[in-house]
């Protein structure tokens, strides 16, 4: 048996399975050998422990408390989305 193994599998181009002599069949993998490295977009790590928990906590407290007093019901939704999007 036989493995192929590859980190980029960008390179393989065609997987054959050939006739082979019996019971056994033969594996041919065509492989480009000028390899395409596929570039990933950065991600965004957010460092929690860097954060101001202690503003964020005070702005959600006072954000629900807004929403609790005023009536909703009554609210056109542009302006609750532009209540929800103030601090962004």
């Amino acid at each position: 048996m036989i493995a192929f193994f590859t980190t980029n599998p960008t390179i393989v181009k065609r997987v054959f399975i050939l006739p082979g002599i019996s019971d056994h069949d033969n594996v041919q993998i065509q492989v480009n050998t000028s390899v395409r490295t596929l570039f990933q977009k950065p991600r965004t790590m957010y460092l929690y422990k860097k954060s101001n928990w202690d503003r964020m906590i005070q702005e959600l407290v006072a954000y629900h408390q807004e929403m609790l007093e005023s009536d909703l019901l009554e609210r056109e939704i542009e302006l609750i989305v532009n209540i929800v999007n103030r601090g962004t």
